[in-house]
């Protein structure tokens, strides 16, 4: 069996940090030629469910709100203030 063309272009690329996902539009743009994003994201959760032994929580439970820290001792964005809000979360400035 031959061995792929190391100069061949890749089809598939795994967004293998957890921050990726959240650049997918700026990378899909830059890409110089088609190819297939794989998020981990919800694998990741899962894993972390697994070792913390916890269940889903009951459908139709609201979710609590929780709290994201930023450790830098500047302001939180609007922008990310923004986000923060879409997952449930309020943004704090540790100094």
């Amino acid at each position: 069996m031959a061995m792929p063309s190391m100069t061949a272009p890749s089809d598939t690329s795994v967004l293998a940090c957890t921050h990726y996902p959240f650049l997918i539009d700026r990378l899909e743009a830059v890409a110089p030629w088609p190819v297939g994003w794989i998020d981990p994201a919800e694998a990741i959760a899962r894993r972390v469910l697994s070792v913390l032994s916890l269940t889903a929580e009951p459908a139709g439970s609201p979710m609590v709100e929780g709290q994201a820290f930023l450790t830098s001792g500047k302001p939180w964005a609007p922008a990310q203030l923004r986000l923060l809000a879409q997952f449930g979360l309020s943004g704090s400035v540790l100094a």
